[in-house]
């Protein structure tokens, strides 16, 4: 079978994000070397260009897409009459990566294929782990954490247009676990991925789970760190506390989920030149 040139993966793609108002240019390119084996050199070269088999080459693209650089430097195709995306979408939109993708396919591999469960998870206004929850098990009830209001206003019109369903909540993640009825729920995956570090707000809501036990994995995504960030009484206390022993970071975290075992921890970057992250998932009791 003959391969698929780049134009016509292209065509592909982009007939499959038509209900979308722009996509990412290293989302074309991701989905183009995955089918094809190309170098990333070659797949710019030839899409990003003027000549015969760029883009602006076919009126299938032109006629209804056209490239735009944000001031983040990311390249987007977004339809014709869009207007330019705002600052909290060009911002939440470094977070949309392609590791960042695999990285939710990883984590959401712990909730089984099949069955009604319940998973719990920062949704962002990609919402890339619940796509990829839903691809996984059709049959789950999300409910998703969102503390800013403008970005939980675009999630919103966003899973509209995906036709997915999710339970909103505006209000920080360690609030949503502190609230009275919340240890009344049982959560299959309880996906909090907050990027942050160890620190007393991480602490708080890190306690009630390890003492309430309603979820069954807890995925925790930080900085990947070897020590501590910050000042103050509550960091050098851990700093204290874990002098002298390694992967103080890791072990922090664990200790305050000791009625969990850690079953799964990698490392991963958003993008290249980015600060590593470290996602640690711990499963309930005894493994």
């Amino acid at each position: 079978m003959a391969v698929a040139t780049t134009a016509q993966l292209a065509k592909e793609f982009f007939t499959a994000n038509a209900n979308k108002d722009f996509v990412k240019n290293t989302d074309l390119h991701s989905y183009i070397r995955e089918r094809n084996g190309q170098s990333r050199a070659v797949v710019n070269g030839t899409l990003d260009g003027t000549g015969t088999g760029s883009l602006i080459s076919f009126a299938w693209y032109s006629d209804t897409w056209c490239k735009e650089k944000l001031s983040t430097g990311r390249i987007i195709h977004k339809k014709h009459g869009k207007t330019v995306l705002g600052a909290v979408e060009q911002r939440e939109m470094d977070y949309v990566t392609e590791e960042k993708r695999l990285a939710a396919e990883r984590i959401m591999s712990y909730l089984p294929a099949e069955g009604k469960h319940n998973i719990l998870t920062l949704a962002s206004i990609s919402g890339n782990c619940v796509q990829t929850a839903l691809a996984r098990n059709p049959d789950i009830s999300i409910d998703n954490i969102e503390m800013d209001k403008q970005v939980l206003a675009i999630w919103q019109k966003k899973k509209r247009e995906l036709g997915v369903e999710t339970q909103d909540y505006c209000c920080m993640l360690q609030e949503f676990v502190e609230c009275p009825g919340f240890e009344d729920k049982e959560y299959t995956v309880f996906n909090a991925d907050v990027m942050g570090y160890a620190s007393e707000p991480m602490m708080r809501y890190l306690r009630v789970l390890n003492k309430v036990q309603n979820c069954e994995f807890v995925a925790i995504t930080t900085q990947r760190l070897d020590n501590f960030r910050n000042t103050g009484k509550f960091i050098n206390g851990l700093r204290a506390k874990y002098a002298g022993q390694d992967d103080k970071h890791a072990k922090c975290i664990a200790d305050w989920m000791f009625n969990y075992t850690m079953v799964d921890r990698f490392v991963y970057r958003k993008d290249v030149g980015t600060r590593e992250m470290e996602v640690f998932i711990f499963q309930r009791g005894d493994v």
